[in-house]
């Protein structure tokens, strides 16, 4: 047992010499545990082990501070840049681009855990977060709006084509950015520029019946020539 108590300090000083705290933390637990329960040490052995337990756990929590710090500094890091595109997101062109990089930033706080985090840093990147998506909802509004112009040259099939990818994203954004005013100005915008695009579907639906009668009118036709 006492071979195992050491073995555990030994692979705990050497996880926290690496820095590798995840490592670390459960085997100085485990460590801990078993000098509790371990009986007929000598008062030497006791005092030696003990100070090696406390050392370890006074790095542990000396690592955890620096790192809680370095979180810190990157959550800050995260805030600036995301408020940084803001400017970008007043680019369509390149709004559409930000997206993407915008659910890798976010994915890239919810790593960092509860280490380094502060209610205060939270919304300042929430609402960094929130506003760029808001452009974005907006920016498809207008790419519908524009839609909804007339234009003897558009393909209804092209139209409907774009109007449902743009349904399906701002499907697909969830709650980012959502207001009841985008969705109304949005969903009624998609209606309108649908509408020349339903004309066109309904007149080749009746087409392609027109021409399903013909057909059987011929081959009737054909049939009865042949009779």
């Amino acid at each position: 047992v006492v071979h195992q108590l050491k073995q555990l300090l030994q692979d705990s000083e050497e996880a926290l010499e690496r820095g590798e705290l995840k490592v670390a933390i459960p085997l100085e637990q485990e460590a801990h545990q078993l000098f509790e329960n371990i009986h007929g040490l000598s008062t030497s052995q006791a005092k030696t082990l003990e100070r090696r337990l406390r050392t370890c756990r006074t790095k542990i929590g000396e690592l955890r501070g620096w790192q809680s710090w370095g979180n810190k500094l990157e959550r800050e890091r995260l805030c600036e840049q995301v408020e940084n595109w803001l400017e970008s997101s007043e680019d369509n062109h390149k709004l559409k681009e930000l997206i993407p990089h915008l659910e890798a930033i976010q994915t890239a706080w919810k790593r960092l855990g509860s280490s380094g985090y502060s209610r205060e840093l939270w919304e300042r990147f929430n609402r960094a977060c929130q506003t760029n998506y808001h452009h974005y909802r907006e920016y498809l509004c207008t790419q519908m709006e524009a839609l909804c112009e007339p234009n003897e040259e558009a393909n209804p099939e092209e139209v409907a084509k774009q109007i449902r990818h743009a349904q399906t994203t701002w499907k697909n954004l969830g709650s980012q950015g959502h207001s009841q005013q985008l969705w109304e100005r949005f969903n009624q915008a998609c209606q309108i520029a649908y509408e020349p695009c339903r004309d066109y579907f309904s007149l080749k639906s009746q087409q392609r019946e027109q021409n399903f009668f013909q057909k059987q009118t011929l081959i009737e036709r054909i049939e009865t020539f042949k009779n």
